[in-house]
């Protein structure tokens, strides 16, 4: 059966807003057809660092969500896999060479796919190729749950102007005419534009002008890191670590013992739960085991940090072919730009490797910060970082790390972001001097000595 847990994006519009002023403050999360946000609090932290809660209630209502349909498999052990596998083996074989892993898993699961489907199971499309849930229309006369923007607003407008006729509330004219204005204003700017595109056809000048129009400042280009500079960077801090040495073996037992522990587990967008891949015989996971082993080996160069911080070849090897040639579609109001936007550098958002990414490069600015500054405590989270110090001299030494880690920022790419830069000091005496590097280290905070028990300065400077 169909379960209705199935994730989604967190502000897809997967069912009716009940509230009056929702709108979008999570950065990311999933939700379902059933888990709505209801309500939102937040209390103001330090430095830009909020607390923020979500109150979240149970969707009981019919789901609105159609997933693509997939053929019904039995959870038991096929008893003619070998017969099924001799269709696809030459296929796999010429997939896994030359590391077209893709299509090798997509040939692995069509076979275990046919050999558990049900006598008489309908067609679907392979659990390989998961499709999207798409919106199914309810059949009934009232309006649609899931309007545009342009057909909400027009029965607001014709809503209001019913209640107008009828008792004349001179707050409610307010209102309609406030939103006959707003629509009188799309129309104008929607004919303005129409006008334009049928006027351009006509003057070859200002066509010509208009297809040539460029941006003139580019927003992020990858060379401007520098990857000579990065490597010369990274020696002044020493010697790069050696590589460690540790293989990772796949071995098809060791899957299959895996895979039976996790029979209990929920299974993904294509399917495959964890009873289903349970009942699979050894030589599929043998033959699982060969594709891990081909992911594992491929792809060619090593992350530059990384590498210097001794990170196995192998896994360097394959972030780097994960991460090469990225490309960005941009939309605007559901409008694509004519070509993607190549990705320079950037970490991508959902990444299980995207934290080490980070920490990587943040230990690598904390040590050439210690490097600089004697007797400095560093903390670092992702990408907010704290320094602090005590003693004579520790206004001084703090300004000196700031400046230090804005060498060490423009190594790594790194820029600061000025509206999370704070100081704080235990006493009236050391906010006055924090004062006086300002514009480096933040403007001092409030007293933190009732918080923390500290006797010296403390600086903290979150950066993305």
């Amino acid at each position: 059966t169909r379960t209705p847990w199935l994730a989604s994006w967190l502000e897809e519009p997967f069912g009716p807003w009940m509230g009056n002023s929702f709108k979008g403050h999570i950065d990311f999360g999933l939700a379902s057809p059933r888990l709505l946000v209801e309500g939102r609090v937040q209390l103001l932290g330090v430095a830009d660092h909020d607390l923020v809660t979500y109150q979240l209630r149970a969707y009981l209502e019919e789901d609105t969500r159609r997933w693509q349909p997939q053929r019904r498999l039995v959870a038991k052990e096929p008893a003619d896999w070998e017969a099924g596998w001799a269709d696809f083996a030459a296929g796999f074989d010429e997939a896994v060479e030359p590391l077209d892993l893709d299509r090798a898993w997509q040939l692995l699961s069509q076979a275990a796919e046919n050999a558990m489907a049900e006598e008489h199971a309908r067609p679907a499309r392979p659990r390989a190729l998961p499709g999207r849930p798409v919106i199914q229309e309810r059949r009934q006369t009232r309006a649609k749950e899931l309007q545009t923007l342009l057909e909400r607003r027009l029965r607001r407008v014709a809503r209001r102007a019913s209640e107008a006729a009828r008792n004349g509330d001179a707050k409610l004219r307010a209102k309609l005419d406030r939103d006959l204005d707003e629509l009188e204003t799309c129309r104008g700017l929607t004919a303005l534009t129409t006008w334009w595109k049928h006027d351009i056809q006509d003057d070859v000048g200002a066509m010509a002008r208009w297809i040539t129009a460029q941006v003139t400042n580019e927003v992020c280009k990858a060379a401007g890191f520098g990857t000579e500079r990065l490597r010369g960077f990274l020696d002044s801090l020493g010697p790069a670590s050696p590589a460690a040495v540790r293989e990772v073996h796949f071995d098809g037992h060791l899957l299959r013992r895996r895979a039976r522990r996790a029979k209990r587990k929920a299974g993904g967008l294509d399917g495959w739960t964890g009873e289903l891949v349970a009942a699979l015989p050894l030589d599929f996971f043998d033959k699982l085991a060969r594709l891990w082993t081909a992911v594992v080996k491929g792809g060619k160069a090593a992350l530059a940090v990384l590498r210097w911080w001794g990170a196995p070849e192998w896994l360097a090897s394959v972030l780097e072919d994960f991460y090469a040639g990225q490309e960005r579609w941009v939309a605007v109001a559901g409008v694509f730009a004519s070509s993607p936007v190549g990705a320079g550098a950037s970490l991508l958002q959902g990444c299980p490797f995207s934290p080490l990414l980070l920490n990587a490069m943040m230990g690598v600015w904390s040590r050439y910060v210690q490097t600089q500054v004697d007797n400095l405590g560093v903390g670092i989270y992702l990408d907010d970082r704290s320094l602090w110090t005590r003693g004579r001299g520790a206004v001084q030494r703090l300004e000196a790390a700031a400046r230090a880690g804005a060498w060490a920022d423009s190594m790594l790419g790194f820029e600061l972001h000025p509206n999370k830069l704070e100081s704080f000091a235990c006493n009236g005496e050391q906010r006055e001097a924090l004062m006086e590097y300002a514009d480096v280290i933040g403007i001092p905070q409030c007293c933190l000595a009732s918080r923390t028990g500290s006797r010296g300065t403390r600086l903290s400077t979150p950066r993305t």
